[in-house]
């Protein structure tokens, strides 16, 4: 029997899910198009799942799908070119390896020892897409944990001189490449050789992603539906979707999370029947629990003093600041997901975190 998940990657077959097929066409187009693309999204907003289900789809299409995920790599990598070309191809290699990829998977064993440097390591993506039968599409996820790393943005410079050779039709490389994580890599400021502070702009190929990951209510009415057949419970999947929206905003953890809390603790197991109340005490049952997912909120507010005040004077005073992206701690406050822009005006993302967010100020408030 399917449940609701709240950790980790979801998957259609245990896991009841939003119809998020409209995102993945449009990701897949731009796939497709051959773009060069980052997907930066604020903490458990469904990243990881749209990228699963994207590859289980690009596969279908007949594309080599390569998704690796740096939180799977030790730091170490980062001490030397060498080490971090190493563990590049010996990754590739695993996951061709693991999609029965064998003539791919013996080329790389071949060469693995004689990839020292990024240039070595540009000859063999070349010999690898030349050998493939299908498109390669190359998935990093977690890059944040490269973009505090010189040898990171020279990895990048390498795929970079690729992808404009091969625009000229010069060179093979990756058809498409998606980086995904919380920051956007333009976005990163960083010291050059004289100490200034300049923002790093390397990835000056990338195409704009502007898909909303953020679930609509026809998509959260589609996940109720499938609960409510598959379990044989009587809720209007309409008007149960809508107010999950009205608290949430489509947030794809907080929904998940609403109804997993129903599901499991609030409906009684000799009921077959949602009644409206149900959500509400959700919300409250949330709102007074410790989870992770708030505590990483209200630490990356704090993060920035700015940020922390300017949070401060729109939940507690009530102030109305205009939206301007270019201001550094309205840009960092959308990073860590707790802006959005409504009408030219900051508001807090949702309900559920502006009520969370207030709790936690006036309570320091109170005993600072």
């Amino acid at each position: 029997m399917r449940k609701f998940n709240t950790t980790g990657v979801c998957i259609p077959e245990k896991h009841y899910m939003a119809d998020v097929s409209k995102k993945i066409r449009e990701i897949e187009k731009m796939v497709e198009a051959g773009k060069y693309f980052i997907i930066s999204k604020p903490h458990q907003t469904g990243k990881t799942t749209i990228l699963y289900l994207l590859r289980k789809s690009l596969e279908k299409m007949n594309y080599i799908v390569i998704n690796i995920t740096f939180e799977d790599f030790d730091q170490n990598i980062f001490s030397s070119t060498s080490d971090f070309c190493r563990e590049f191809v010996l990754t590739i290699r695993d996951r061709l390896k693991f999609n029965g990829d064998t003539e791919l998977v013996n080329l790389l064993e071949k060469e693995v020892d004689n990839i020292d440097d990024f240039l070595n390591l540009s000859y063999l993506i070349t010999n690898l897409i030349e050998k493939s039968e299908k498109r390669v599409v190359l998935i990093i996820d977690d890059v944040d944990k490269g973009y505090i790393n010189q040898l990171f943005f020279d990895f990048l410079e390498m795929l970079q001189a690729k992808f404009n050779l091969a625009q000229a039709e010069r060179v093979k490389t990756f058809h498409s490449i998606i980086l995904a994580g919380m920051h956007n890599i333009n976005d990163i400021m960083i010291n050059d050789s004289s100490n200034e502070i300049i923002y790093n702009s390397i990835w000056n190929i990338a195409s704009e992603f502007n898909i909303d990951f953020e679930l609509e209510i026809k998509e959260i009415a589609s996940m109720l539906r499938e609960y409510s057949a598959e379990r044989n419970i009587e809720l209007n999947a309409d008007e149960f979707a809508e107010k999950l929206y009205y608290y949430t905003s489509g947030h794809p953890f907080l929904v998940s999370k609403l109804v997993e809390v129903i599901d499991d603790e609030i409906i009684q197991d000799n009921e077959n029947r949602w009644q409206e109340k149900y959500l509400d005490q959700a919300v409250e049952l949330i709102l007074n629990r410790k989870l992770l997912h708030f505590d990483i909120l209200i630490k990356n507010m704090g993060k920035v003093i700015e940020l922390e005040e300017m949070c401060e004077k729109i939940v507690i005073d009530g102030r109305i600041i205009n939206y301007a992206i270019v201001n550094s701690v309205i840009k960092q406050g959308k990073t860590y997901g707790l802006f959005k822009k409504q009408n030219g005006i900051i508001k807090i993302h949702n309900k559920i975190y502006k009520q969370r967010l207030l709790n936690y100020l006036v309570c320091r408030k109170a005993y600072s």
